[in-house]
């Protein structure tokens, strides 16, 4: 175990906007503020911040057009902590 802050590694794919009903009230969510949108076709690239200075990149795959996100939108993410990766400590 570490005693502190990490560094942790989680794909942008990995992450999953608004999450599912039976995962509601588990604790790897984080909110945030979309800043930047990319649509390129096949993928959705979105820029969230979830802190002043501190943002994560999405990718979604195959994104419905319709459902499209918006720069100020705010966004829930969450993801399956099975993707995440502790990279070591934070100096």
């Amino acid at each position: 175990a570490v005693d502190g802050p990490v560094w942790l590694g989680i794909r942008p794919e990995s992450l999953r906007i608004e999450p599912p009903a039976d995962v509601a009230d588990r604790w790897n969510q984080v909110a945030g503020t979309v800043t930047e949108v990319g649509y390129l076709g096949a993928t959705a690239q979105y820029q969230v911040e979830i802190a002043p200075q501190v943002s994560l990149m999405v990718e979604v795959h195959d994104p419905d057009f319709r459902t499209l996100r918006r720069v100020g939108d705010t966004l829930r993410l969450w993801c399956d902590p099975a993707k995440v990766r502790l990279l070591g400590p934070h100096p």
